[in-house]
């Protein structure tokens, strides 16, 4: 049950994070915005926030892939335990017993 969350919440994690969802979500959002200035500044208020989540997402992931790909660098080029390369993909349980 946890492998299957943590490829469903990774598989999420890449999804939210792609900047074409972010744009067709952008999109949408806009096509749903009213003409009536009160009704703009309401969805405008919940519609920016939403978006920006978008922005953090796609930042963490890039951030976060660029981190794994120096380590696994490092790892490769020190005699440090090659099995610890690639650990990201593991589940909590088997990070734990690297321990």
């Amino acid at each position: 049950m946890k492998k299957q969350f943590n490829k469903f919440s990774s598989l999420i994690t890449s999804f939210i994070g792609n900047p074409i969802t972010f744009i067709a979500v952008l999109l949408l959002l806009a096509g749903l915005i009213a003409f009536n200035k009160w009704e703009i500044i309401d969805r405008s208020a919940t519609v920016i926030p939403f978006l920006i989540i978008f922005i953090f997402q796609y930042s963490q992931n890039r951030d976060t892939k660029a981190i794994n790909l120096k380590v696994d660098e490092l790892i490769k080029v020190t005699e440090a335990r090659n099995e610890l390369q690639g650990i990201e993909k593991l589940d909590e349980d088997e990070i734990k017993e690297l321990k």
